[in-house]
């Protein structure tokens, strides 16, 4: 008996995990996307520009301000300070990789 119920904790632990972390994935997907958007159009042209981040908040206020379009209720579960820092090739403006600070229930 204890066996099988310490499988099912066991097992029931697992599930929640994976299943968190699709959410976490599913986020992060949507933030690759509209950071790198948001890159291209305000900050590649910007000089002296290393390491740039992109904020759920800054998404927002461009959506507000110069009317970007960004879908924002894909983000909706994601605090404002969530953001992607986008790590640039040396000696160039082109993205090399994604780091994700993502704060989502």
């Amino acid at each position: 008996m204890k066996k099988v119920l310490l499988g099912s904790i066991l097992l029931g632990s697992i599930f929640l995990m994976v299943g968190c972390g699709n959410k976490t994935t599913k986020y992060e997907k949507v933030m690759q996307e509209y950071a790198t958007t948001f890159y291209n159009l305000h900050q590649k042209g910007t000089e002296g520009l290393t390491n740039p981040t992109v904020s759920i908040k800054q998404l927002k206020e461009a959506v507000s301000q110069v009317k970007d379009d960004f879908d924002m209720k894909k983000l909706d579960k994601c605090e404002d300070e969530s953001y992607v820092e986008i790590i640039l090739q040396d000696g160039s403006k082109e993205i090399k990789e994604y780091k994700f600070y993502m704060k989502c229930k």
